[in-house]
């Protein structure tokens, strides 16, 4: 009985052995965790930073690629073409329009523009004649 009861107490003492050191490997474990989350979050950060750098990196080249293919597109003939294809339609329409309105006697928006730079310069003119004429009241 006496070798049962020393079995017995050394169960009870292991167990409270055992009781006793689990706050310290709670401890452990803790710092384990949160040791590898700072090594976690450094990586991510790092990451981030390398993947913000790299779609720089990516946006400046297809802006530069971009730019190339533009010129190289202006310097192909048949751009050149169409540009002046464009411009000579544009033309056309225009003095159509133009002709069009003079049919039905309204101003077309050149001969709006070619008034309105008339009606500034008679307006500038005015201005001057009333300030000479201001400067001739305020001698007399």
């Amino acid at each position: 009985m006496a070798e049962q009861t020393n079995i017995v107490r050394e169960g009870i003492d292991r167990v409270s052995s055992a009781f006793e050191r689990i706050p310290d490997e709670v401890q452990k474990v803790q710092r384990e965790i949160q040791k590898r989350r700072k090594t976690i979050e450094k990586q991510l950060a790092g990451s981030r930073r390398d993947l913000e750098k790299r779609t720089r990196d990516i946006e400046k080249r297809t802006r530069r690629q971009v730019e190339r293919l533009r010129t190289g597109f202006r310097r192909l003939p048949l751009t050149r073409r169409v540009d002046r294809l464009r411009t000579d339609a544009e033309k056309v329409i225009e003095r159509g329009v133009d002709a069009f309105l003079g049919v039905l006697q309204i101003a077309s928006k050149s001969d709006l523009d070619r008034i309105d730079r008339k009606l500034g310069q008679v307006s500038r003119k005015l201005k001057e004649i009333e300030r000479a004429r201001g400067n001739g009241h305020a001698s007399a």
